[in-house]
């Protein structure tokens, strides 16, 4: 029998996705706890029976193909119920990100660029739309760089960025080798250039140009690495190529 808990969330009102995803987990357990984990049919029928408010309204505009199998109600309700991304934290952003992936992959589109952008591009809200605009269309196209634009503008505020990449030290050859976790107390990082709008888009690359002077780039794997050990005035760049 199942416990009240379970029972509400056999119960879609169609608020976010959030409540999508746990009501989809509340069906599939019960469609299992019924052995009718296979019957398309019956899935669908049970979750008809579940819906309330706007999503029995938005139900009851599909078409009878949709309203009947489990596998084309489950992808309609996906595109319908999209996650909202709204830029607050840092980890708001992984989880848009592992959401993307997961929708991707159970659309059948995990390999479809275009499909991935347009769905993000129909799911950001807030500060997080307003900086989606101000990219370059080269980012807004390609989905690979607009997760490292994602994670490069919105950092953990636990400081577990992406892991420190293994560039030599150039100093001398015998000093060369991979560079392992800063010490206790050591920062380490990247320096990121802010435009008049107040949009991270670039960082200090560690390549110099042909006369040594400084350069910007917009790729985290070209952007030069510093440490500290506390005092930001004294950082130490871990890379820098000519």
């Amino acid at each position: 029998m199942a416990t009240p808990e379970e029972i509400q969330l056999l119960e879609f009102s169609g608020k976010d996705s959030d409540e999508l995803e746990q009501f989809i987990s509340a069906v599939l357990k019960h469609a299992f706890a019924q052995d009718k984990q296979r019957d398309d049919a019956w899935i669908a029928k049970f979750t008809a029976t579940c819906l309330a408010e706007d999503a029995l309204r938005w139900w009851m505009g599909l078409d009878k193909k949709t309203q009947k199998s489990w596998n084309l109600l489950r992808r309609a309700m996906a595109l319908e119920y999209q996650p909202l991304f709204r830029g607050e934290s840092g980890q708001e952003a992984e989880k848009f990100v592992q959401t993307v992936n997961r929708r991707a992959r159970e659309a059948g589109k995990q390999g479809d660029n275009r499909w991935i952008m347009e769905f993000v591009s129909t799911s950001l809200a807030g500060n997080a739309l307003t900086w989606y605009s101000s990219l370059d269309r080269s980012v807004r196209a390609e989905w690979v760089l607009f997760q490292k634009a994602t994670f490069a503008q919105y950092p953990r505020e636990d400081g577990l960025d992406s892991p420190p990449s293994k560039f030599s030290i150039i100093p001398t050859p015998a000093a060369a080798g991979p560079i392992t976790r800063p010490p206790n107390g050591t920062k380490r990082g990247r320096i990121r250039l802010f435009t008049e709008s107040g949009f991270v888009q670039y960082y200090i690359s560690k390549k110099l140009t042909t006369y040594g002077f400084f350069c910007v780039t917009n790729s985290l794997d070209d952007a030069l690495e510093v440490e500290h050990d506390g005092n930001p005035k004294d950082l130490k760049p871990l890379s820098i190529r000519q």
